[in-house]
């Protein structure tokens, strides 16, 4: 059921009170840890009947962000699996042609679907007398789904160091925004390094920049907690002024090595939206497109600006409906009615207004069976 809720009396009483104004959150996205999140953070035996994809192309278990591989690797000892992942099976992020061949062909193996992330797996191989035997490993990424999805541009680039220095953590934060439930491991980041009176610095600091972002240029005054405080050489501890940088919650998960961080699909909309109503937003070039995208539309940005180079598109779209409702999409071509969106269901209803909307995995499908993107 969904809630409609007028705050604006209240708001009116606190500024005839001139009371002090305090960041405030209702936390939308799920936290409770139920028991099929403990589950997948072990890994769960399933059948590939029990899987999904979503309309992004992920794979995808009672709504949660999975990765799937099988567990018999008995075709290897254990021995040189762990000297040498390559001699290992690989294991699954999307739905890639090698997926779907295993979908229809191979159907006796064990399969595991789990949300773990430190990027080993507990496998069943053999010891040097053909023993049969378990224990954890690494095993590599799939170079099928790095190709379906062009993560960091690997389509493009073939770059085998994408596929060795893949980090899940990395992986999953960059398609955060698709899910609603967070993986168990990446509820626990520790905050010690930080001082014991960073909230208090940190909300100084996002007051003198009156809660702007200095990367995008978004103003978050309604939304505070959307603005983060990132320290420039990344060390917590190191609070001086000069040190530290305003940054929106999605500019601040795109700077480097900050794969700990989770940006739930409602404050991805609610960064977006300000920026279109901010007139934020600029589409001048492929490289404002990247910036103001979100990170899970990326692989499929890379494939656009190489298939069609001169066709820029336009950032959140906004569409009215006939039932006058209006809707976003993520990416649109204005002028030929074409757009791609993130969202899930009824896509026929932007027939009405005269639009082809497309979802992400349609295109990734279409590319990845064809080798091109023809949707002007």
């Amino acid at each position: 059921m969904k809630l409609s809720v007028d705050l604006s009396e209240l708001k009116k009483a606190v500024k005839k009170m001139n009371a002090k104004e305090i960041d405030f959150n209702i936390n939308l996205e799920h936290s409770d840890v139920e028991k099929i999140d403990i589950q997948l953070n072990k890994g769960l035996e399933i059948t590939l009947n029990d899987i999904s994809s979503n309309s992004k192309g992920l794979i995808n278990f009672e709504d949660r962000h999975v990765l799937l591989y099988i567990k018999d690797n008995t075709y290897k000892t254990m021995e040189s699996i762990k000297a040498d992942p390559n001699n290992g099976s690989r294991f699954h992020i999307a739905d890639c042609t090698k997926l779907k061949e295993m979908r229809s062909n191979r159907r006796g193996y064990r399969y595991i679907v789990t949300n773990q992330l430190n990027g080993y797996f507990e496998i069943i191989s053999r010891d040097g007398n053909n023993n049969p035997i378990t224990d954890v490993v690494k095993l590599y990424v799939c170079k099928y789904c790095l190709s379906y999805l062009n993560y960091k541009n690997y389509n493009n680039t073939r770059d085998d160091s994408i596929q060795k220095q893949f980090s899940i953590y990395e992986f999953f934060e960059t398609y955060s925004s698709c899910f609603h439930y967070k993986p168990l491991s990446s509820m626990d980041i520790s905050e010690t390094l930080y001082a014991n009176n960073w909230k208090s610095i940190s909300k100084k600091y996002r007051q003198k920049q009156s809660y702007i972002c200095e990367s995008c240029g978004v103003d978050l005054s309604n939304i505070p907690y959307l603005l983060h405080v990132h320290h420039r050489d990344g060390n917590k501890g190191n609070n001086v002024e000069s040190n530290l940088i305003a940054l929106c919650a999605d500019c601040h998960r795109k700077y480097p090595l900050h794969d700990h961080m989770f940006l739930s699909d409602i404050d991805m909309y609610k960064i977006s939206s300000a920026r279109i109503e901010q007139n934020v937003i600029k589409n001048n070039h492929w490289d404002d497109v990247y910036k103001f995208s979100d990170k899970a539309l990326y692989g499929l940005i890379g494939l656009l600006k190489e298939k069609n180079s001169n066709l820029i598109p336009v950032l959140f779209h906004k569409l009215q409906l006939k039932n006058d409702q209006n809707l976003y999409l993520e990416l649109a071509w204005p002028k030929y009615k074409v757009g791609i969106t993130l969202i899930d269901k009824n896509l026929e209803r932007f027939n009405s207004i005269g639009w082809r909307v497309y979802s992400v995995k349609e295109i990734l499908d279409k590319h990845d069976k064809t080798g091109s993107i023809d949707i002007l």
